[in-house]
C-alpha cells in the first residue's frame, strides 16, 4: 500500500485498502479453490472437510453459513452481511455470540475488514471460541484477507453464485494466488 494511502487508511479505518478493478473482477470469476456444485453442494463440502483436520473453518456469506450449519459444519469464523445475492435477508440464525462489526463498501476491502479478519484469526488461535464478523456493506471479498491471515490448513468456504460452494484450503499456493489477485486491485 502506498505511504499516503496507508496514512489515510490509518486515520479512516473504514477507508478502502483495496478497490476492485475490472482485471481483479475477472480473476475472481474463477473459483478460488475446489468448487462443490449444486445440488447438495453443502453436503459435498462437508464430506470434503471431514477428510481434513482443519486449523479453522471460516465461512464467508450468509447462505453458505446457513447451508453448512445444516450439514453440521460449524464455522470458527463466520463473515456475513445480512444479504443473499444482494437482497437483504437479515442475519442468519446461529451466528457465534462473540462478534466484530465493520463497514465495507461493495467492491472494496476496507482497512476495518482486514483488521477484523486478522484480529479474529489471532483471537481464535489463542482461544478457540467461535467468532462472527458482521459487515455493514458487502462481505464477498473477505475471502482474500481470510486466506492471507489464517493459519495454514484452515478452510475458507464461500458461495459461487448459481454454481455451488467453494472450499479454499489455506496453504502457500492459495496465499500466493490471493496476493496475486490483490495486486490487481486499485
Amino acid at each position: 500500500m502506498a505511504e499516503s494511502q496507508a496514512k489515510a487508511s490509518a486515520a479512516k479505518p473504514n477507508a478502502a485498502a483495496y478497490v476492485l478493478s475490472p482485471q481483479a473482477r475477472s480473476l475472481l470469476k474463477r473459483p478460488f479453490g475446489l468448487l462443490f456444485c449444486e445440488p447438495q453442494a453443502a453436503k459435498k463440502a462437508a464430506a470434503f472437510i471431514s477428510t481434513l483436520s482443519p486449523a479453522a473453518i471460516v465461512v464467508v456469506g450468509d447462505a453458505t453459513f446457513s447451508s453448512m450449519k445444516k450439514t453440521g459444519v460449524f464455522a470458527d469464523l463466520a463473515i456475513v452481511d445480512g444479504r443473499t445475492l444482494r437482497k437483504k435477508t437479515g442475519l442468519p440464525a446461529g451466528l457465534p455470540k462473540k462478534r466484530f462489526r465493520v463497514r465495507n463498501a461493495a467492491g472494496t476491502i476496507s482497512v476495518a475488514l482486514v483488521k477484523a479478519v486478522s484480529a479474529a484469526s489471532a483471537a481464535f488461535s489463542k482461544s478457540p471460541v467461535p467468532l462472527a464478523i458482521i459487515v455493514d456493506g458487502e462481505e464477498d471479498l473477505a475471502v482474500l484477507p481470510a486466506v492471507l491471515s489464517l493459519p495454514f490448513n484452515s478452510v475458507v468456504l464461500y458461495g459461487q453464485p448459481k454454481k455451488g460452494i467453494v472450499a479454499v484450503v489455506v496453504d502457500e499456493k492459495t496465499r500466493a494466488r490471493a496476493r496475486a489477485v490483490l495486486s490487481k486491485f486499485k
